[in-house]
């Protein structure tokens, strides 16, 4: 949340956090009915009361910091869900622990991040923003990925990199991948970001 709304002076947003309460693994899976309802709820109250007050000492310094959603269920199913009824610019969540390839690899092959229409950062320690990397490793990416950054950087002096492959050769699909991002580093030049 800190790291969000350092990012939030640098570039004009909102910030809307979710918090996802799982069921506790004790808790059977069935059941339904009022007493099931009346659980669950009670769970989502305790859940805003433990996000709000993690929230409250982040509140004053950030004010682009809205109400947070608390949310009961299945973590991946819910974000998926969520994603799904509402567009957001930019996913911003703590990195897998332990980060390391394996780790990596299956969080991103989850349903949640291979239906995610948006950057993504995964944070691992809170630093100030200085520069930014976005990794192009295809055209496919760099379609998807480039214009939203241009859309989020926009105006901003804050430095963004891109960083493409090494492409062997000329006349291969490495050419379309440079192409584009000429084109992509061109526009975002023309909307006002340090590329």
């Amino acid at each position: 949340i800190r790291y969000a709304c350092d990012l939030g002076n640098l570039i004009p947003m909102e910030l809307y956090p979710v918090y996802v309460k799982a069921p506790p693994p004790e808790v059977p899976a069935t059941g339904s009915g009022w007493v099931r309802h009346t659980w669950e709820r009670e769970i989502v109250e305790m859940g805003k009361e433990e996000i709000q007050e993690m929230l409250a000492s982040e509140q004053e310094s950030c004010p682009m910091l809205q109400t947070p959603r608390v949310i009961y269920g299945d973590r991946d199913y819910e974000l998926v869900k969520s994603a799904g009824q509402e567009s957001f610019d930019l996913y911003v969540e703590g990195a897998p622990y332990p980060f390391n390839p394996a780790t990596i690899q299956r969080r991103l092959h989850s349903k949640f991040y291979q239906k995610l229409a948006c950057p993504l950062i995964w944070l691992r320690v809170l630093r100030q923003v200085h520069q930014v990397l976005v990794v192009c490793p295809d055209l496919s990416s760099a379609r998807a990925v480039l214009p939203a950054m241009q859309k989020l950087w926009a105006g901003c002096s804050t430095p963004v990199h891109l960083a493409l492959p090494p492409q062997e050769g000329y006349g291969g699909p490495g050419d379309a991948l440079r192409e584009e991002a000429r084109k992509v580093l061109a526009a975002m030049e023309a909307a006002g970001c340090t590329v």
